[in-house]
């Protein structure tokens, strides 16, 4: 077990908010003790310690855009531990140096062209790991609800992680690009994290502000309004526009249930289990 620098001594003092139980019947811990939990139980001051010692900042401005968010320790706890074990996912990736000045209405159109292969999620990882940003898939835990955060890694690159509570593709673009948006608007910092689950409402500035941003850099404004399609369009009209912009017809109908605040419309063009296929995940 590593020791702990004095950098994390506010966090060591905190520890007892960490979901130690759920982290260890999970295997979080198997790098770094192989007793059973009873035993583990005995240091888990040691085990939690050695287990964020490399992650920097521990207690980030927390913006959350989830239901019913307390901030209450046994939630942010979760949060907490959720965001190291996501930072340690991705940790030893070597990675290009990261720009932010990249982030260009040219990246966004860009990306969301490659949503129109068939292997759209492995190529959009590949692309964004060009530029220097990490994607992270890990799932919730018991006391956090979210689909995506986002963040600077101590190091200053950034991170986007993504729980997959869906096996969709219509999910994962829009969660994706929401979360690159709060990226090139939101996050200056490794002092702060953007966490969302894009069911409830746009109800700070921040989230108004990346949803807006999402249909500016992923959509040719004037093809959108020639194309006229709503709630009323039919899947092939949607497929026909989709060609044409070369995106995939599952982004297209997520946006037009986005712009019309609906949930539910064209789920026959969600496109189900390609993403935990396609990131080896389950």
């Amino acid at each position: 077990i590593k020791d702990v620098s004095q950098s994390h001594k506010k966090a060591i003092d905190k520890l007892d908010i960490y979901p130690f139980t759920e982290m260890y019947n999970k295997g979080w811990f198997n790098d770094i003790y192989k007793g059973n939990l009873l035993e583990a139980k005995k240091h888990k001051k040691e085990i939690l310690s050695s287990f964020i010692a490399e992650f920097g900042v521990i207690d980030p401005i927390i913006h959350a855009n989830y239901e019913n968010y307390s901030g209450l320790d046994i939630e942010l706890g979760s949060i907490l531990a959720w965001r190291v074990k996501a930072i340690g996912n991705v940790k030893d990736e070597k990675l290009s140096k990261w720009d932010k000045s990249a982030l260009s209405h040219s990246f966004f159109y860009q990306l969301a062209r490659l949503t129109y292969f068939s292997e759209g999620p492995k190529l959009i990882k590949q692309y964004l790991n060009m530029f220097g940003i990490h994607v992270s898939i890990e799932s919730n835990l018991k006391n956090t609800r979210f689909d995506s955060a986002v963040m600077l890694m101590p190091d200053g690159s950034p991170l986007i992680a993504l729980t997959l509570n869906h096996d969709r593709l219509d999910y994962f673009y829009m969660t994706l690009f929401h979360a690159l948006s709060h990226l090139k608007l939101h996050v200056h910092d490794e002092n702060t994290i953007f966490i969302d689950n894009h069911k409830l409402k746009e109800d700070t500035t921040e989230e108004k502000e990346a949803n807006k941003s999402v249909l500016d850099v992923v959509i040719n404004t004037e093809a959108w309004k020639a194309s006229g399609l709503n709630l009323k369009s039919t899947a092939k009209q949607i497929r026909e526009f989709s060609n044409h912009e070369k995106i995939s017809p599952s982004l297209t109908a997520a946006i037009i249930r986005y712009i019309n605040k609906d949930s539910s419309s064209f789920y026959s063009l969600a496109t189900h289990g390609k993403l935990k296929e396609a990131f080896n995940y389950i």
